[in-house]
């Protein structure tokens, strides 16, 4: 015997598949947006993370552009107590660095100054040399951070870099 309510049910029947496209899609949909999201969350926190290094680096490179210039300018002026207070700032300053310079450049720049202020000291290099060794690390700062923001942001000059080649130029020897 055969009941007549019992009727034998499709498991892809075309009404069960026009129910479920709607919310494959909608899920779909979902899952695009969140890992959108979560890319650009990536992308965002390494951005802050590159700006916070890059301010953290012109801090430093400022605070080190200030003690060379007084290096070089105690060691014009024969001032010898000035002279080796700041030697002794920079080579503080030095090893305070260390984790902020990514660049190798600069880290060679700043050792092979280190190296001439004692070379300087002891009379072993004159006076252009040693001043020719600082505008070259002042150099490589500036090159060092001109990568950094031009791997940040493509496209415009910061400012305050205009204003170090200026100070750069002024120093350069001659």
């Amino acid at each position: 015997m055969k009941s007549k309510g019992h009727k034998k049910t499709k498991i892809w029947s075309t009404e069960i598949l026009a129910k479920s496209i709607p919310a494959l899609i909608t899920l779909l949909a979902v899952i695009i947006g969140i890992y959108k999201y979560n890319v650009q969350k990536s992308y965002e926190s390494n951005m802050e993370f590159n700006r916070n290094l890059y301010e953290n680096r012109i801090v430093a490179f400022e605070e080190m552009g200030e003690l060379v210039g007084k290096i070089v300018l105690s060691a014009q002026n024969n001032d010898d107590s000035l002279f080796l207070e700041t030697s002794e700032s920079f080579s503080i300053l030095h090893l305070k660095l260390i984790p902020l310079i990514i660049d190798d450049d600069v880290d060679v720049a700043m050792s092979v100054f280190i190296n001439d202020i004692d070379d300087f000291k002891d009379q072993i290099i004159p006076y252009e040399e040693f001043h020719n060794c600082g505008y070259i690390l002042l150099k490589e700062c500036q090159k060092s951070l001109q990568k950094c923001y031009w791997d940040l942001n493509t496209g415009k000059k910061l400012a305050y870099l205009e204003g170090a080649d200026k100070f750069l130029n002024q120093m350069q020897p001659e």
